[in-house]
C-alpha cells in the first residue's frame, strides 16, 4: 500500500492542508513527465508515495523512452504541417491560377459574329422623311454600301438636306428602338436650332 504521508525534516507529518491524494500525485507526475497513469502509479508505489522521489524515478526509468517519444511526436507534427493541402496550396503559395487553362480559354467565334452582323444589315432599314412624310426606305446593307463607295458625297448631302426638313430614322428589330434613333433626333434638333438662329438674324 502506498504511503502518501510525507514527514518533515523534524519527523512530524505535514499539516493536512499540504497533503496531496495519490490520484493528484499521479496526475502531477503525468503532467510533468509525460508518462502513462500506470507508470506514474508504479513510480509512487516503488517510492513509498514520495512525490519527488517518484518523479526522479520516472526520469531515470522512462526519461530516455519519453524523450524519444516526444521527438517522434514533434517529427510527426512537422510532417503533417509540411504535407501539401490541395485546398490551401494556392493560397499559401500566393500563386495566381488563371480561371481557364490554355485549352479552356474561350475562343472568338468569327462565324457567329459575322452571322449576327449580317442579320442586322438585312433585318433593319434606313428611312428618309421629308416634312414628316416618308419618301424612301433603304435596306441597311444598301446604305452601308453607299456610304462606303461615296462617303465624301453622302454625308455632306445628308447634313445639308436636314436644313430642308429632311429627317432620318432607323427601322427594324435591332436598331428601330435603340439609341441610334436618339442620336439622329438629337442631330435633327441641333440643325433646327441652327436654322432658327439664322432665321432670327434675318
Amino acid at each position: 500500500m502506498i504511503n502518501t504521508e510525507k514527514n518533515t525534516s523534524a519527523g512530524f507529518p505535514e499539516p493536512e492542508e499540504n497533503k496531496m491524494t495519490t490520484e493528484e500525485m499521479i496526475h502531477k507526475i503525468m503532467d510533468k513527465t509525460g508518462v502513462t497513469k500506470e507508470q506514474a502509479a508504479e513510480a509512487l508505489d516503488k517510492n513509498a508515495g514520495d512525490l519527488l522521489d517518484a518523479m526522479i524515478y520516472v526520469e531515470r526509468t522512462y526519461g530516455k523512452a519519453s524523450q524519444a517519444q516526444n521527438v517522434q511526436n514533434v517529427q510527426n507534427a512537422q510532417a503533417e504541417q509540411a504535407a501539401p493541402n490541395p485546398q490551401h496550396a494556392q493560397a499559401q503559395s500566393g500563386a495566381y491560377t488563371p480561371p481557364y487553362s490554355t485549352s479552356q480559354q474561350p475562343q472568338f467565334d468569327f462565324s457567329a459574329a459575322a452571322k449576327k452582323a449580317g442579320n442586322v444589315l438585312i433585318d433593319n432599314s434606313f428611312v428618309v422623311f421629308c416634312k414628316g412624310k416618308e419618301i424612301v426606305e433603304l435596306p441597311l446593307i444598301v446604305l452601308l454600301a453607299t456610304i462606303i463607295l461615296s462617303f465624301n458625297l453622302v454625308l455632306p448631302a445628308a447634313i445639308i438636306a436636314m436644313f430642308f426638313d429632311v429627317t432620318y430614322r432607323f427601322k427594324g428589330p435591332q436598331l428601330g428602338k435603340g439609341r441610334f434613333n436618339f442620336v439622329l433626333d438629337a442631330i435633327a434638333g441641333m440643325v433646327r436650332s441652327i436654322k432658327a438662329s439664322f432665321s432670327d438674324v434675318n
